[in-house]
């Protein structure tokens, strides 16, 4: 544990030294108390163990202002040191109740390092000015140092937030701030929130206003930029051998080969992020004082950005219109450097951990001890050498306990090979994270046992207004196919503890609509022999259990071509136990004692029937209406001979031959005569077997 940083020392100064002063009124006897002060809050600092300096002070009481210059403290281990070159402080108040008032406070020249080691990691953050209106904190801020690798405790920027949390002010502004990361020499390979090269994150035009009891109503910066560093092996390379950071020797040209160049050393593996016009508000700093804290607290209001850009290796490029987040929230107990190095090493290495059940319980964790309402970027766009993407509209809409309610784009076209791929919307529903990583790093996660989990790791995934590119025939232009909706969607578990089969499952593909020709087969083969150019149609299926009667249904299984038919499909299977829905092996552990029920098809003509029935007898050398009659007598030859077992045969046959002579819509329905097992009828290679099994009824409709 590091020892107790106190960065408050200067208000201890400013205030004792214009409190005493002020009430004795006469400027020697303050400025000879002021240093009396001085001394004794540094000797409080050294009794700490710690190292502490102050140079030249100045007290005026005529506007009750102290100047100091060369102030240094640094933790007694060495880890922490922070350096301010002078500090002004201007209508400074009496000290009440151990805390302290100012007009106004300025630092020039803050610096602030911290050190994890010989060896370690090393941050250093540099502010050239800080200035603070309407100030009022404790006499004491201490502090206290964390692990310099640790990037949630040892960030500068989050200690700067944690010392937010114990002072008010009307406004704080720094004009510009630069952190530079610079890893341990064992940080190449090893697991870790940081960064295996140095990095450099800069920042512009600071305003933090609204500072009251741990609250910040609003925080904005200008512009804000990140990008890898050359790091301290490059510097040393090129002291030592003429070497260029950039690693090539000095006058020479830089290699051609990409491979060759030090990208771990000079940073340019690192991906480089740039973003204006930053705005967050109603944030609320008191849960990173409670870091044992298991609770969800809110944190953030919004968080609000203008363009940005992010710079990856070869040539990839991302960038947006805008950012914005809401409705944050932690829980601080869950967020911890180790738990940020578990997610790392599950989602971003290359390696793949030999035992990951310790990183997903940790990563996992880590997932569930953060949420938020909204997390939106507009005009996204990715640009690669080949090809590249852009969506309008990029959205996250409710994280909370690891799962995502909605993740949504919009207005998407995709381009790899000169041909762009269009969605109006695509969104993926019920996304759970720590399952799809459990599953990512499954053993077989091609095993059925283990892939039937898939389906609690989401509940579907919708695209709209789908535009595909075809290359077209030899002499015909290409012509793009066109989906109105694609959908795949599940949920209902049967079995909520542990079943991993879905109570219900829903396919479908509305309004598909592209160009046909002779070679598709029917009926596009038909409606092609027609003149048609193009056709459209619409899928839907989609199975519901019901946990009442043990019974599966299939509802819908419908399939239609637009201008040409409709069929719809109705099936039932019965002593479907619930246990049967536990996984993959269940169910077909249970399908021997499953039953077939009542089974039923609809046809409604729309032009279809006529157009073959044409094409049919065109093909036989006879006139439709021949070709009509010569359909019938087959049909009838057919139920004489099935009419012995089946005596509705001839009211089907009927039916069927009414629906010959003029289509339009004909149901037909199989009702079992007992008990009909599944395996059974899939196996049976008997024609005459439906007719024993099921009671069949036929009716014409309009």
């Amino acid at each position: 544990m590091k020892k107790p940083l106190v960065i408050g020392i200067v208000a201890v100064v400013a205030v004792l030294a214009l409190g005493i002063g002020g009430y004795a009124g006469v400027q020697y006897w303050a400025q000879k108390k002021a240093h009396a002060v001085i001394d004794d809050a540094l000797a409080n600092v050294r009794a700490t163990g710690a190292r502490a300096s102050v140079g030249a002070s100045a007290v005026s009481l005529k506007d009750r202002s102290l100047t100091l210059g060369d102030l240094s403290v640094t933790s007694a281990d060495g880890a922490v040191s922070l350096t301010v070159s002078q500090f002004a402080a201007r209508g400074v108040g009496t000290p009440q109740n151990g805390r302290i008032t100012a007009d106004s406070v300025v630092l020039d020249n803050v610096t602030l390092t911290r050190t994890d080691g010989p060896d370690g990691a090393r941050l250093v953050e540099t502010l050239p000015q800080v200035t603070i209106e309407r100030y009022a904190g404790p006499l004491v801020v201490t502090p206290t140092a964390g692990d310099a690798a640790d990037l949630v405790n040892a960030n500068p920027v989050v200690l700067a937030l944690r010392q937010l949390a114990s002072v008010d002010a009307g406004r704080i502004d720094v004009p510009h701030a630069v952190t530079r990361i610079t890893p341990g020499k064992g940080a190449p390979g090893t697991a870790g929130p940081l960064p295996a090269q140095a990095r450099e994150l800069t920042l512009d035009g600071i305003a933090v206003t609204g500072v009251r009891s741990g609250k910040i109503a609003s925080l904005s910066v200008s512009r804000l930029a990140s990008e890898g560093q050359p790091g301290d092996a490059a510097k040393d390379a090129a002291k030592a051998g003429g070497v260029k950071a950039d690693g090539a020797k000095a006058g020479a040209p830089k290699p051609d080969d990409a491979d060759s160049a030090p990208d771990q050393a000079d940073g340019s593996g690192l991906p480089r992020f740039q973003a204006s016009a930053i705005v967050a508000r109603d944030i609320d700093l008191t849960p990173l004082l409670s870091p044992t804290d298991a609770g969800l607290r809110p944190v953030l209001g919004t968080l609000e950005t203008g363009a940005f850009t992010v710079e990856q290796e070869e040539d990839v490029r991302t960038e947006g219109a805008s950012l914005s987040l809401s409705g944050v929230a932690l829980k601080p107990a869950a967020v911890t450097a180790a738990r940020l190095a578990a997610f790392k090493a599950l989602t971003f290495d290359d390696d793949t951990p030999a035992d990951p059940a310790p990183l997903l319980a940790e990563a996992n964790a880590l997932l569930k001890g953060v949420a938020f309402a909204a997390f939106q970027v507009r005009d996204m766009r990715t640009i690669e050498p080949v090809g590249g993407g852009h969506a309008a509209l990029f959205a996250v809409e409710k994280f909370a306990d690891g799962v995502v309610a909605e993740l949504r784009f919009e207005g998407v076209d995709g381009d790899s090979d000169g041909r762009a791929v269009k969605f109006g919307r695509i969104s993926v529903t019920g996304l759970d994270l720590p399952r799809v990583l459990t599953l990512a790093h499954a053993d077989d996660p091609t095993d059925p046992n283990v892939a039937s989990g898939g389906f609690r790791a989401l509940t579907g995934v919708t695209a709209t207004d789908i535009e595909v590119p075809t290359e077209g025939a030899d002499d015909t232009p290409a012509e793009p196919i066109r989906i109105g909706r694609a959908s795949l969607t599940w949920g209902e578990f049967p079995d909520p503890a542990s079943g991993d089969l879905p109570g219900r499952i829903r396919f479908e593909l509305t309004d598909v609509d592209g160009p046909i020709d002779a070679e598709d087969g029917e009926p596009f083969n038909t409606l092609a022999a027609a003149g048609l150019k193009r056709a459209t149609f619409s899928l839907a299926l989609g199975t519901v259990y019901d946990a009442g009667t043990q019974s599966i249904s299939l509802s819908p299984a419908e399939v239609e071509v637009k201008d040409a038919f409709r069929t719809a499909f109705a099936a039932r299977l019965d002593n479907v136990p619930v246990s049967a829905l536990a996984s993959e092996e269940a169910f077909a552990a249970a399908l021997p004692g499953v039953n077939l029920g009542p089974l039923g098809v609809t046809i409604t003509d729309h032009g279809l029937a006529n157009l073959m029935l044409q094409r049919l007898a065109e093909a036989d050398g006879q006139s439709l209406d021949s070709y009509r009659a010569y359909l019938l007598d087959l049909l009838n030859q057919g139920i004489a001979a099935a009419a012995p077992g089946a005596p509705e045969a001839a009211a089907v046959a009927e039916a069927i031959a009414q629906f010959i002579r003029d289509p339009k819509t004909l149901e037909i329905t199989a009702t079992p005569k007992g008990k009909v097992p599944f395996l059974a009828f899939l196996n049976s290679d008997d024609p005459m077997a439906p007719l024993q099994l099921f009671t069949f009824s036929a009716v014409n409709k309009p």
